[in-house]
């Protein structure tokens, strides 16, 4: 059987070459680098993540990587000081924020923080909510035709599926003139609705955050404040007032414990159908009903972060370079996203580095990568 990209003098010498790989992985040693790399939280910036990076660094070298060494690169990362949702009418209610600790399982009673969106703008507004499906246009659309105004409100948004980024969900809200918006996970989505919720199954319980990030990276990539060229330290950088990919309107991240409570608060009218997520309420549009303040305080610090990057030389092309990789922060413990890819790195290290050391030299050259920060950007 041929492989393609392979001519047949050459297929032998890659089959035995990809046997003698297959050997070597582990995956007792992939749960042991997921069990350390999820030991405790480690966002972007953090001394956890800088430490984690050090790590990294040090076992890639232990194992025959070469030119293992770090790149740092000072970025903006706000992180929240100040998370709060409250609802002033019909009644006075406060958003937990706070995802439940699970009975026998240590590490979920461990605090990781604010709940927050990354690049939220800061301030304090009230205003009453109107429930917009997933944010998407059309769905304003909707809202504004039912003669519901949506100036100064504040949007109550699902995490969506087909998956809408939740940071053009902020911008058309942003754009559509409202103050605020709030996006949680709807059972139908993330939840009951899809299976067993954890810890008996894989879904979101009802505490369930997602956390994340809006800035309008689809506009402008990578550091807000150094748009174009590198965030090396020392780099030009722009006034935050000016960049483009920086959010203007406030947002929040919600459990579906807590959307309910504002949800069952609303009037107006029913939604359509397709907008109807899976808990036992009515959905209703909003405008009327429910009244809530959104406060949020993030601090605007430029943070260190770390990518550490190694290299296997290749024999005959060595110039050019296959590079493999994946990022290392994440907003809580990142079991799933994205320590599930980083343990699987770390052994594929291993691996291709107890190749070389028994005198293997792939044709191009392999560049092993662990980036910082891509929650946040």
């Amino acid at each position: 059987v041929t492989i393609a990209g392979f001519a047949h003098s050459s297929l032998g010498i890659q089959r035995r070459a990809e046997a003698r790989f297959l050997r070597l992985p582990s995956a007792s040693r992939i749960r042991q680098f997921h069990r350390y790399l999820t030991a405790e939280p480690h966002v972007a910036g953090s001394p956890r993540n800088r430490h984690l990076a050090e790590w990294q660094r040090q076992q890639w070298i232990a194992w025959g990587i070469e030119d293992v060494h770090i790149v740092t690169h000072d970025v903006l990362l706000p992180y929240a000081e100040e998370v709060r949702v409250e609802m002033t009418a019909p009644k006075p209610w406060r958003a937990s924020l706070k995802e439940d600790a699970i009975p026998g399982d240590p590490d979920t009673a461990q605090d990781p923080g604010p709940t927050y969106h990354a690049f939220s703008a800061s301030g304090d507004v009230t205003g009453a909510v109107v429930y917009a499906g997933s944010g998407n246009p059309e769905h304003y659309d909707w809202l504004t035709a039912q003669g519901i105004d949506l100036e100064g409100k504040i949007a109550l948004v699902r995490y969506s599926v087909p998956y809408s980024y939740r940071g053009f969900k902020a911008l058309t809200a942003q754009q559509r003139g409202l103050a605020g918006i709030l996006i949680y996970s709807d059972p139908a989505d993330d939840g009951f609705g899809k299976g067993k919720t954890y810890p008996a199954g894989p879904w979101g319980p009802e505490s369930h955050i997602q956390r994340g990030g809006i800035p309008f990276d689809f506009l402008v990539p990578g550091d807000p404040l150094t748009p174009g060229w590198a965030s090396v330290p020392g780099a030009q950088r722009i006034a935050a007032d000016a960049a483009v990919s920086i959010p203007k309107i406030m947002s929040v991240p919600l459990s579906y414990r807590d959307a309910r409570v504002i949800l069952e608060a609303l009037g107006g009218p029913e939604v359509p159908a397709t907008w109807r997520g899976g808990l036992p309420i009515p959905y209703r549009a909003g405008g009327s009903g429910a009244t809530v303040r959104m406060v949020v305080r993030s601090d605007s610090a430029v943070r260190q972060i770390q990518t550490v990057v190694g290299r296997i030389r290749g024999a005959q092309q060595p110039e050019q370079e296959v590079i493999l990789g994946n990022h290392r922060d994440a907003w809580v413990f990142g079991g799933v996203d994205p320590s599930s890819g980083s343990a699987s790195l770390m052994e594929l290290a291993r691996s291709l580095g107890t190749l070389v050391r028994g005198g293997f030299r792939p044709k191009r050259t392999i560049v092993l990568a662990s980036w910082d920060a891509e929650e946040f950007t």
